[in-house]
């Protein structure tokens, strides 16, 4: 039975060939690929520009439109000083600083699926980093948030911000699949820093005297600046840069611009951080 299968196969196929080949001959060849047009980068650019005008522009634009007659009809004292706190010079370094953070981490992301296919980083090798990535960032945003009642929330955005720096230095040093594992660590586990940007913006209302009105409105403007980082860092990546360690080079440097604006940082009392009783990891 077994012979006779054999030699029926053997015969199909003998049989086959020729009426598989005449196929072939009579199917039309595949149509040629489309020639490469090179876009000017205003074409490239055109639509995510027009994407930031809508979202982000025109309700900025609102906002500050609102917020002037709010404080032009507003009288008194009290409210000047409410005013006042709404418009911390502290929540404006620190919106420029975290925009800057989150721009250098997403100026990688255009390039990041590239580099884990040329790792030979699989499914599991992504889901894994992810799952590490998420547990750190848990742990590391109780330890932070503690340290920075105790030590302070401006010397845990230096320890944040030297924590993408070494990131990035072990991307740029370790060319294999563990030094990208590696490089998952620091910046995971110590930074920190929307967090702690957000606690800070909370003592800078208290001690200025603001309301919950004013300290919803310096989150607000913090989560404005975040999600402004997102649409900027991978735009200008594309537009900039076309591989993955010119990407890192540049976000080091997006990274160390940021801290300047960490020096501008002023230092919040002790007493308004006594007030609040904690929070640096919220």
């Amino acid at each position: 039975e077994s012979e006779f299968r054999r030699v029926f196969t053997m015969k199909l196929r003998a049989l086959a060939s020729p009426v598989l080949a005449l196929l072939r001959r009579l199917s039309p060849p595949p149509p040629p690929p489309p020639p490469l047009v090179q876009s000017p980068l205003w074409g490239r650019l055109a639509p995510a520009l027009l994407a930031v005008l809508v979202c982000w522009l025109l309700p900025a634009l609102l906002y500050l439109r609102f917020a002037r007659e709010g404080t032009a009809t507003s009288a008194g004292a009290g409210s000047a000083a409410r005013a006042g706190a709404g418009r911390h010079r502290g929540v404006l370094y620190g919106s420029l600083s975290s925009f800057l953070s989150v721009t250098a981490m997403a100026v990688m992301f255009p390039f990041m699926q590239v580099r884990r296919d040329a790792l030979g980083c699989d499914a599991l090798c992504q889901g894994g980093q992810t799952s590490l990535r998420s547990a750190l960032t848990l742990v590391g945003a109780a330890v932070i948030g503690r340290a920075s009642d105790r030590v302070g929330r401006v010397p845990m955005l230096w320890v944040g911000t030297a924590a993408s720096l070494a990131s990035i230095v072990i991307s740029l040093c370790s060319d294999s699949l563990t030094g990208m594992w590696l490089a998952v660590v620091p910046a995971a586990l110590l930074n920190q820093n929307f967090s702690v940007c957000k606690a800070l913006f909370s003592d800078y209302i208290d001690e200025a005297g603001g309301t919950d009105a004013d300290k919803a409105g310096a989150v607000g403007k913090l989560g404005m600046a975040v999600g402004f980082s997102f649409m900027v860092g991978p735009i200008l990546a594309s537009a900039l840069i076309s591989d993955y360690r010119r990407a890192l080079l540049l976000s080091a440097a997006i990274t160390a611009a940021s801290s300047v604006f960490l020096l501008l940082l002023p230092t919040p009392s002790r007493l308004s951080r006594q007030q609040r009783g904690g929070g640096g990891g919220g």
